[in-house]
């Protein structure tokens, strides 16, 4: 089967294509034929070397967590997966490639006329945007919540969630998405081209950062004493989380597997919206064009390969 793997840490030129064994399927794995995965924000930075201090890889190594793809083969032990399942899910092994395993206890089943390319792009994004909004952010009904980069993966998912949450939406983004994000349910977009967001988001409860930096930084000042800010990039600073008197906290999207089902259920009802901006063909210039692009920043919702 062809795979794109990276055989050493660097840039998009660190990406190679070539031709691997079908894996072999345990007791209680299902092998996938992988027919659209998505490109996440992880994927870069993991080929960069962000995390090799504390998880350093084994190469050649598999990038890729979420997909859509048939079910091939059930282990002697699977019970809930059938093959010719249509399942979807996140596989820390590894996406970019033809077939993967994985345990039947971390795949979802859905539909056979589910929408592949949005459910390709959701689980990782959604399961980020859960945690950092419910598990993490306790949003709560009338409470204000300031979502910064709206627009891209994470964002738009928090903004549907807060909302279905009874919050009052604030959002950062570009001036071409904001009938994108007045669409999703924000109540106040900020151009932040334009306009301090401290001067429009105040005594806001809860902060979701997808941003980090000198945005997460200035955040702190628009929220009420007590609030809660939680950031999906980076570590906030701890001196200003005691200067402000909030709690703060560097989250990443782990959840229940009844919270993804959950999740995947509400997409595939029409209960959440997932946006594909792009999509690319499986080869090798393909993964890089998008890895690239995704880089750039400036995405509206989330990047795909189509197998």
């Amino acid at each position: 089967m062809k795979a794109i793997l990276m055989k050493e840490y660097g840039n998009e030129d660190v990406l190679f294509e070539t031709e691997v064994e079908i894996p072999a399927v345990g007791e209680e794995e299902v092998l996938v034929e992988v027919k659209a995965f998505s490109i996440n924000h992880v994927d870069i930075v993991t080929r960069e070397g962000e995390f090799k201090a504390f998880r350093p890889l084994t190469f050649p190594h598999l990038l890729g967590l979420d997909f859509v793809g048939v079910v091939k083969e059930v282990g002697a032990l699977c019970q809930s997966i059938k093959i010719g399942d249509l399942v979807t899910g996140i596989n820390y092994g590894g996406t970019y490639t033809e077939y993967i395993t994985i345990a039947e206890q971390a795949v979802v089943k859905l539909i056979q006329d589910v929408n592949v390319k949005e459910t390709a792009a959701f689980p990782v994004i959604a399961v980020t945007a859960w945690a950092a909004v419910t598990d993490h952010g306790l949003v709560k009904p009338n409470q204000k919540v300031l979502i910064h980069g709206g627009a891209g993966g994470v964002g738009h998912i928090a903004i549907q969630l807060a909302k279905q949450a009874g919050a009052y939406v604030y959002t950062t983004g570009a001036e071409r998405n904001t009938a994108f994000l007045k669409k999703l349910g924000a109540d106040e977009v900020i151009n932040y081209a334009t306009t301090d967001f401290t001067t429009v988001a105040t005594d806001v409860d809860v902060v979701i950062d997808t941003i980090g930096g000198d945005v997460q930084e200035k955040s702190f000042q628009s929220m009420k004493q007590g609030g809660r800010l939680i950031s999906v990039v980076t570590k906030p600073s701890e001196e200003l989380t005691e200067k402000y008197g909030v709690y703060s906290d560097f989250i990443r999207g782990i959840v229940s597997k009844e919270t993804m089902i959950k999740l995947v259920n509400d997409l595939v009802a029409g209960r959440l919206t997932c946006h594909v901006e792009k999509e690319y063909p499986f080869s090798l210039d393909g993964v890089r064009k998008a890895q690239v692009e995704l880089s750039q920043g400036h995405t509206r919702g989330k990047r795909i390969v189509i197998i």
